[in-house]
């Protein structure tokens, strides 16, 4: 018998026979045997019924359209009766052309075809199992076309996540067939795209056999970049970069083809697009400067079209390859803070973070940001909560309620897992969350650095030296006394790592200073001779600031000189760049009064953004260079700057400021030299 499908769309009339006529042709011919239909009369009857039936399906499928519902085509039945005696009675003639006849058998043979593609298309989609669904390509590989082979990677993908399992042999069935057929040049772009991002979905693939597949996909997909749509080409990069595949040769030639066409066709992209791009060049760690200035113009003007996520992807993706776009970053930093209640939290703290690694202030978005995204927590973990204080701590932007949400959270989490017996807190979360409070004017409650050494003492074999000594330089910074536990056991991490090549390394400048604040406490000091040796002698190599230099090969700013000019002025003999038993250095040091001055030229990067109050490492040098017995005279900028170039003005202000220092440190304790020291370095 032959199945009849109505293409009701198509039918707007409401004349049955007109119905008909816009029908499919017959699809299955599952007998050719004799119904007993043998004269044109017998058939014509037959089709009253159908005109019937089909007139019917028509108006249901009109109400369904004004209903905005959906319908389905009606399936008709009818016997197999030879073709041509068919097609007359669908027409009403006897007399058909033959060339007539033999193209409706074709455009029946086309629709037969389609019809078969389609419900294979449906068996992959329904296969409930990897298991399933290699049946279904064991049945019908021989006739899989592009579209039948993305959608079983898609269908592979889905299972994977759904039964974490795979099966070995459809894998290998797929990965074979795919690369026939990319060769062949078989596949669209759309194809291209989708395989791409299912196998992206179902990563990590191990690099052999698999690379050879993502580099079939990438050449092909390279000499044909025109062919793909902006969406194709933002998933095929995402996909690329998802699957940390654009490293290699075919892939860094595929990144090169997309920036040139992104760079063509950026006006056409949506925000989704442009977010989507960004964010894989980026991911990837592939600049793209003519790209990203030619995104940069679409998104200003867009900006108010972004969601969230679109702003937070486009953010982070120029602040991680450091692509500057301070137009760019305004127009986003606007449109973020009127929508800063909609961010997701974790996409409202990387958008933070984004500004703040990319230098730019943003103050009315951190503002939004803090006020409508405060931490709580119910939702906070964290990673999250480490992210919102480094944000802020290095975009210098104060938010006392932030940093007190923060240390709430963190200290009463603590507590919970430490009746758990399982803290949790990663070792470089514990360090930027602890850097963070020691960098900002936010005063640290003592619980919050109690909380973070628990953590850290649970997981000091998870440290790596970088975070550990941060830890230890913000213990300094804000004067936490560590206790035994927490000293000992930091200093046997410290000492278990190998440090002999890396005596220039800010890590030992770091634990320098920490040992120092030891020293500050009367107290043991937490290394061996030998690190501590190191520790010093990393601490002198890079204490130097880099400026103009001077005879002997010292680097001396240009504020420097002009101070150390106007103290000689006075008559004095001063000393440049001396470096003291403790490793610090001092711009110079004159005789004054009978007493030995170092004298510090203070300039803007000294002082936190927009303030006149030092940053914590200035605080901390003042702090323990007056604590080990210096005497110390800092000189800021802007009071510098206030004498102009008056050298008598100059001398007065010089006079008052070294007077003004002598007194003050007459009734500061001085603590000897440190016992390690062995002798004065200036």
């Amino acid at each position: 018998m032959y199945v009849l499908c109505v293409n009701v769309n198509q039918s707007r009339t409401s004349d049955a026979t007109t119905a008909v006529r816009h029908c499919y042709c017959p699809l299955y011919t599952c007998s050719h045997s004799h119904h007993g239909f043998h004269h044109e009369e017998q058939w014509s009857s037959l089709l009253v019924c159908v005109f019937e039936r089909s007139a019917r399906a028509e108006r249901n499928a009109r109400d369904c359209t004004r209903r905005g519902t959906a319908h389905s085509l009606p399936l008709l039945l009818l016997p197999a009766v030879p073709f041509d005696l068919m097609m007359r009675s669908f027409f009403g003639s006897s007399r058909l052309h033959k060339s007539t006849i033999s193209l409706a058998h074709c455009r029946t043979t086309r629709c037969l075809a389609n019809i078969s593609s389609r419900s294979i298309t449906a068996e992959i989609t329904r296969a409930s199992s990897p298991h399933r669904l290699l049946a279904v390509h064991q049945e019908h590989a021989k006739a899989f076309n592009d579209i039948h082979l993305s959608a079983c990677w898609s269908r592979v993908s889905k299972l994977a996540k759904q039964h974490q399992q795979d099966d070995a042999q459809l894998l290998t069935r797929l990965r074979e067939q795919s690369l026939a057929m990319i060769r062949e040049g078989c596949l669209s772009s759309r194809a291209l795209s989708n395989i791409a991002h299912a196998l992206a979905v179902r990563s990590p693939l191990p690099p052999e056999p698999w690379g050879e597949m993502w580099d079939a996909i990438a050449r092909s997909a390279t000499r044909r970049v025109d062919d793909f749509n902006e969406q194709e080409m933002c998933n095929l990069a995402w996909a690329f970069s998802s699957a940390q595949r654009a490293s290699s040769p075919a892939g860094r030639d595929l990144f090169n083809a997309v920036s040139e066409a992104g760079s063509r066709r950026a006006a056409r992209f949506t925000p989704l697009d442009l977010s989507l791009l960004a964010w894989a060049f980026a991911r990837a760690q592939q600049p793209a400067p003519h790209l990203f200035d030619a995104l940069e113009e679409v998104a200003i003007r867009s900006a108010t079209k972004f969601t969230p996520l679109h702003l937070f992807n486009l953010t982070w993706a120029y602040s991680t390859l450091g692509h500057p776009a301070p137009r760019l970053y305004g127009a986003l930093a606007h449109a973020g803070a009127v929508m800063a209640a909609d961010f997701e939290p974790h996409q409202a703290a990387l958008t933070a973070w984004a500004y703040a690694n990319a230098g730019h202030p943003a103050p009315e978005l951190f503002d939004a940001l803090a006020e409508r995204q405060l931490p709580n927590k119910a939702t906070a973990d964290y990673d999250s909560l480490a992210i919102w204080v480094w944000a802020y701590a290095t975009a210098q932007h104060p938010s006392p309620k932030l940093f007190a949400a923060v240390a709430e959270i963190v200290v009463e989490t603590t507590s919970c897992q430490i009746r758990d017996g399982k803290l949790a807190m990663a070792p470089v979360d514990v360090a930027n969350v602890a850097w963070a409070y020691a960098v900002t004017d936010e005063a640290a409650p003592p619980a919050l650095f109690d909380s973070l050494a628990q953590q850290a003492l649970a997981r000091l074999d998870r440290f790596e030296t970088r975070p550990l000594a941060k830890l230890a330089w913000a213990c300094a910074a804000v004067e936490y006394s560590p206790s035994e536990a927490f000293a000992s056991g930091l200093a046997e991490r410290f000492e278990s790592m190998s440090w002999e090549i890396h005596r220039d390394r800010e890590e030992l400048r770091q634990l320098h200073q920490w040992q120092l604040w030891f020293v500050e406490q009367q107290r043991a000091a937490p290394f061996s001779p030998h690190l501590s040796a190191l520790c010093l002698d990393s601490f002198v190599l890079g204490a130097s600031e880099h400026g103009t230099l001077i005879p002997g090969g010292t680097r001396v700013t240009r504020f420097q000189r002009q101070v150390t000019d106007g103290l000689a002025a006075l008559g004095l003999r001063p000393e440049p760049e001396v470096v003291t038993s403790s490793g610090y250095t001092l711009d110079a040091l004159v005789h004054w009064k009978g007493e030995r001055v170092g004298v510090e030229a203070d300039g803007p990067h000294h002082f936190r953004a927009r303030t006149h109050v030092p940053t914590a490492s200035t605080q901390l040098k003042r702090r323990q260079v007056r604590a080990l017995g210096e005497m110390l005279c800092p000189i800021p900028w802007w009071e510098w700057n206030a004498c102009g170039s008056d050298v008598q003005q100059q001398g007065e202000y010089l006079r008052a400021a070294l007077d003004r220092t002598v007194a003050e440190a007459g009734a500061r304790r001085v603590v000897p030299k440190w016992p390690w020291a062995t002798k004065e370095c200036g």
